[in-house]
């Protein structure tokens, strides 16, 4: 799965660059010059043709839903109306564009590494994998504006916490959480993960359905796996956090006509980032009195990517209503479920990090957009 993922991010990176050099090339469409003569114009107009055919520029004609209206519906006869080209729709170019919504994920499980076995047989007692996520939700954000050359730039803000619990009994003696024990000790696991995604684009139309992006994104990931032991006599908690800095190249592509009120995009991003993660395990006993603690630190690259499809309704020229799916991937992170099962036998092994896991997120979401 995770080749195939890699496989696709690669695919949209060598399709973002190839996009970007298309459209400087000068033999872009987007780029080209109209002679006079091709547009049917013999190089100057009459004071009569002045008067009753004025000259239009481009941007007086574009869709409600932030993008320029097809060329096959701009009309250049005197007494063109908005109402005429966009059936009621505002065809009066937006410059700004706001975002406010929800995006509700859900944290695929993490891998089964052994997190509490039996001593010395090693047999399985608990697992990382044994935490199951819900769906959880956070807030969405994002703001836009278009400039006089028909760019955007747009940033974007979400986060969500994941949580999930697990309680069991050993069956036998036990070793885990940074300690060893005995029979029937009780366990109450705790998995905690927070995700903040922070992205500023550049997006760059290329006819009238395309747009070529190019960005910085910020991740922080914090991720937290607790076990407390028999209410209060003991406590392990593993805590990592990722900090992750890097540029992303992507496409969206409008499935329809962008001066329709409804609306469907496809989109997808990828990026190489340096994550700087940092990390390892609390001891406490009693739970709160913290009795020892290893941990360490570490800098390597990751790797991020997300797909997503939204669809948009225009309510009104200015208001719609939105919804959507998206699928987040990060590969090349240090998470809590891996290093407790890495340090089962010997928790000093956390003091040198291991950032090499992988995280997947997908879920919906809902917004209110407004333009202007």
């Amino acid at each position: 799965m995770r080749v195939f993922l890699r496989l696709a991010a690669a695919m949209v990176l060598g399709f973002g660059a190839s996009a970007a050099a298309w459209a400087a090339s000068p033999t872009s469409v987007l780029l080209e010059t109209v002679e006079p003569s091709e547009a049917g114009f013999s190089g100057h107009l009459s004071d009569d043709d002045a008067t009753t055919s004025p000259p239009i520029e481009d941007s007086e004609f574009v869709s409600a839903s932030f993008d320029k209206a097809p060329p096959a519906q701009i009309s250049q006869g005197a007494g063109t109306t908005c109402e005429k080209l966009l059936d009621g729709m505002c065809c009066c170019q937006p410059t700004w564009y706001v975002s406010a919504g929800a995006i509700i994920l859900h944290r695929n499980r993490p891998d089964p590494g052994t997190t509490v076995a039996a001593n010395p047989a090693g047999t399985r007692f608990a697992s990382a994998s044994d935490f199951r996520f819900g769906w959880n939700w956070g807030p969405d954000l994002a703001v836009a504006r278009r400039m006089a050359s028909g760019n955007i730039w747009e940033g974007r803000f979400f986060s969500t916490n994941g949580n999930a619990t697990q309680s069991f009994a050993t069956p036998g003696n036990f070793i885990g959480a940074g300690f060893t024990g005995p029979t029937n000790t009780q366990f109450a696991g705790d998995y905690l993960t927070r995700l903040y995604s922070t992205e500023l684009n550049w997006k760059l139309p290329i006819g009238d359905q395309l747009r070529f992006i190019a960005g910085f994104r910020q991740i922080e990931l914090r991720d937290q796996l607790s076990y407390t032991l028999n209410s209060t006599i003991a406590a392990g908690q593993y805590n990592f956090n990722n900090h992750l800095y890097g540029g992303q190249l992507g496409a969206e592509w409008g499935l329809l006509n962008r001066s329709r009120p409804l609306q469907i995009n496809v989109a997808g991003k990828a990026g190489l980032y340096s994550n700087h993660s940092d990390g390892g395990i609390i001891e406490f006993a009693p739970a709160g009195n913290q009795i020892g603690t290893f941990a360490g630190r570490k800098s390597a690259t990751a790797f991020v990517g997300d797909i997503g499809i939204s669809g948009a309704y225009f309510l009104t020229q200015n208001v719609a209503i939105r919804s959507g799916y998206q699928l987040l991937w990060l590969d090349g992170v240090a998470l809590a479920g891996d290093a407790a099962s890495r340090s089962l036998l010997n928790p000093s092994l956390l003091r040198t990090v291991n950032n090499d896991g992988h995280l997947f997120y997908q879920g919906v979401t809902a917004a209110l957009d407004v333009v202007w």
